[in-house]
């Protein structure tokens, strides 16, 4: 299970950001969200978000165990009591797709929405899928 991408498909319009922060912090800034939409020339650039690996660098880089594949979900899972922000994940994700949030000062990465992505729900390109 994961999200993936249609890349010519996908029009960079960064709704996907916009509805992953409103729907993990009620809030609708992209800085907040576990999906990403660069700026680079061309536009548009594809999302960089989590693939869920089979297996994950972020999770082998992670030495405190604030990454764990959940065997019921199969979904990599972030702990934050767990974290003592040494970045490691963020550097070993050979995607780009784990975040920083200096507002909560904690990792940011795809949950998949606890299963029910709502970046695939409003994509209106249907770049996204999962």
């Amino acid at each position: 299970m994961g999200l993936k991408i249609k890349r010519q498909l996908c029009v960079g319009c960064r709704a996907c950001e916009i509805v992953c922060a409103a729907r993990h912090y009620d809030e609708f800034n992209p800085k907040r969200a576990r999906i990403r939409v660069p700026f680079t020339h061309p536009l548009p650039s594809p999302p960089k978000f989590c693939f869920q690996c089979k297996k994950p660098k972020c999770v082998e880089a992670c030495s405190k165990g604030a990454l764990v594949r959940d065997e019921v979900k199969d979904i990599i899972v972030y702990n934050k009591e767990k974290c003592y922000m040494c970045f490691k994940c963020v550097e070993a994700c050979p995607f780009d797709g784990i975040f920083y949030d200096e507002l909560n000062k904690e990792i940011l990465k795809c949950d998949l929405c606890g299963g029910d992505p709502q970046c695939v729900k409003f994509c209106q390109k249907k770049a996204l899928y999962n």
